[in-house]
């Protein structure tokens, strides 16, 4: 199983333990993503959330703003599937997107 991403942002030095005890409380009360309760209180950025979020899921984490997308993979027709996948085509690696 996973480990949270709360215990993530924490073993990291993001949050204290007090923060995320908070964002815990709230999440119950609100029913959303610890996550979502985190950011909207100021405690973490978005970029920080990813970044714990892509460790969580096993994945490599991006920054586009360091690492941009390759051009070529941006074609018109598919800027709607990217929109609706939530993606964006990145590199093409071992002949795959």
């Amino acid at each position: 199983m996973a480990q949270p991403i709360g215990e993530i942002l924490l073993a990291r030095g993001k949050i204290t333990r007090a923060q995320l005890d908070e964002a815990l409380r709230q999440q119950k009360q609100w029913g959303v993503a610890v996550g979502n309760v985190l950011m909207a209180n100021g405690a973490i950025r978005s970029f920080d959330f990813y970044d714990a979020l892509a460790e969580q899921l096993g994945l490599r984490f991006v920054d586009l703003t360091k690492e941009p997308p390759d051009p070529e993979l941006m074609k018109k027709e598919s800027i709607a599937d990217a929109s609706r996948l939530m993606s964006v085509p990145w590199r093409r690696v071992d002949g795959k997107v």
